[in-house]
C-alpha cells in the first residue's frame, strides 16, 4: 500500500506547535496534544510513555486508540519492540518507522508482534525517543492497523518537523519541573536553575533574567544585554535570536527555523546553546503573566548541561561503540537480559560487554555503574543531590 498523503495548513501546524509548547508549562495537556498528533498522522492509535528509571515505573502520559488489553501485553513484551529499540539507539528527536527498525519477515516472526501487534490488528509503527536523562526516558509513538497504508516519506517528514518541538517541550518541562509550580513561586524557583532563563517582552526587551543568566551576562563572552535587549556577541546568532524572540508571539516564526535552537558562539571558543519558547498564548501566557513576556530564552552551557553523557563517558573510559550501546540500554533501567533483547544481541554477548565496561570504569556492579552515569550529570539546581 502507498503512504497516505498528509497535508497540513500552516495555520494548523502553527497551532499544533503552540499546543506542544503549552505542554512545557502544563504537562497535563499532553493527552489532548497527543490526540492531535494521532489525527494529523492518520494513525489508529498512539501516545506518550515516560519511564521513571528510579522507580522502574512506566507512565502513560497520553494514550489514544488502544484497547485496554493492549497494555498488559505491552508491559510484558514492550522491551522487545524493535521500534523502541531503534529509537533508543538513534537518540532523541530522530523519527523512526518500523521499516527502519526491522524487516517484515523478522517483525512478523517476533514474539512482540505475536503478542502486541497481531491480536490488535497493528502492523506498522512510527515513533521517536523524546527525552532521556538520568531520571526519565520518554517515547512518543503511533501505530497503524493492517488495513491502513504503511508510514511513508511524507508521514516521516511531517513528524520530523514536529519532533524538535516535542523534544524541546519535554526538556523544558523536565528542567523546570513545572508540574505543580504556580506563577507566584516561579521567580524563586527559576533562580535555583543552572540554566540561564531570559524572559522577553513584546518590544524585545529583557523583562526578567534569573541568577544563572546574570552569571552568563557577567562574563560577556557569548551573550550580553545592551539597551535592555539580549545581544549575542556573534552577529548571525544575534539576528536569529532577534527574529525568534520579537516575533515569537505569532508562533509562525518557529516554522522553518532549525527547531527553535540557536548556537551562541563565544569569541574565546565554545559558547552556549539557546532554545526559544514562545509564551504568548495558552498555558504559557497564564504561567508567565506576571512577567509580561512573549518569549522565554533558555541558555545552556553544553559542557555542563543535564543531557545523558554517554558519548563523553565513552571517550573518558575508552568504551567501544558496542559497549556504549549496552551502557545506554542499561541506563534506561533495563536488566542485562531485556537490554540484550532490545539491542538484538545474545545475553552472553551483552554480559561480555558489561564485564569490559566494569573493567574500564573501575566498577563491579550494575548499580555502581549507573551511579557513575548519574553522578556525571550535573543537577539542574544547586542542591547536592539534585532534589527539588
Amino acid at each position: 500500500m502507498h503512504s497516505l498523503e498528509i497535508t497540513l495548513s500552516t495555520e494548523r501546524l502553527a497551532d499544533l506547535i503552540g499546543a506542544i509548547y503549552d505542554c512545557a508549562l502544563d504537562p497535563g495537556r499532553w493527552p489532548d496534544v497527543s490526540g492531535e498528533l494521532i489525527a494529523v498522522t492518520a494513525s489508529a492509535a498512539g501516545g506518550v510513555l515516560v519511564h521513571d528509571i528510579n522507580s522502574s515505573q512506566v507512565l502513560r502520559l497520553a494514550d489514544h486508540g488502544f484497547d485496554p488489553t493492549f497494555w498488559p501485553a505491552q508491559a510484558q513484551y514492550g522491551h522487545e519492540s524493535p521500534l523502541i529499540a531503534a529509537a533508543m539507539l538513534a537518540g532523541p528527536g530522530k523519527v523512526i518507522t518500523m521499516a527502519d527498525a526491522t524487516s517484515d519477515e523478522d517483525l512478523f516472526s517476533s514474539r512482540y508482534y505475536r503478542e502486541c501487534g497481531a491480536p490488535f490488528g497493528f502492523r506498522d509503527g512510527m515513533g521517536l525517543l523524546v527525552f532521556r536523562s538520568h531520571r526519565r526516558v520518554a517515547f512518543s509513538g503511533a501505530v497503524r492497523k493492517d488495513t491502513q497504508p504503511r508510514y511513508g516519506v511524507a508521514d516521516v517528514r511531517l513528524m520530523q518537523l514536529l519532533a524538535p518541538h516535542i523534544c524541546r517541550s519535554f526538556a523544558i518541562s523536565e528542567a523546570l519541573d513545572l508540574k505543580t509550580v504556580r506563577s507566584d513561586l516561579l521567580e524563586g524557583m527559576l533562580d535555583q536553575l543552572t540554566v540561564g532563563v531570559y524572559l522577553i517582552d513584546r518590544q524585545g526587551r529583557v523583562a526578567y533574567l534569573n541568577a544563572a543568566a546574570e552569571r552568563q551576562i557577567a562574563t560577556g563572552d557569548a551573550i550580553r544585554i545592551t539597551d535592555q535587549r539580549l545581544h549575542p556577541t556573534d552577529k548571525a546568532a544575534a539576528e536569529r535570536l532577534a527574529l525568534m524572540t520579537v516575533h515569537a508571539e505569532g508562533e509562525h516564526a518557529l516554522l522553518g527555523i532549525d527547531g527553535g535552537t540557536i548556537a551562541l558562539p563565544s569569541a574565546a571558543g565554545a559558547g552556549y546553546i539557546a532554545s526559544v519558547l514562545p509564551v504568548g498564548n495558552g498555558a504559557r501566557r497564564h504561567v508567565l503573566a506576571p512577567f509580561a513576556a512573549v518569549s522565554a530564552v533558555f541558555v545552556q552551557d553544553p559542557t555542563t548541561g543535564p543531557a545523558l553523557p554517554g558519548e563523553e563517558l565513552a571517550r573518558l573510559y575508552g568504551l567501544t561503540a558496542a559497549e556504549l550501546r549496552v551502557l545506554m540500554a542499561l541506563s534506561t533501567g533495563l536488566a542485562i537480559k531485556p537490554a540484550a533483547e532490545m539491542l538484538g544481541i545474545a545475553e552472553q554477548t551483552a554480559k561480555t560487554h558489561l564485564g569490559r565496561i566494569f573493567t574500564k570504569t573501575g566498577t563491579s556492579r550494575q548499580a555502581e555503574l549507573l551511579q557513575l552515569v548519574a553522578r556525571s550529570i550535573p543537577p539542574v539546581n544547586g542542591t547536592p543531590d539534585g532534589h527539588r
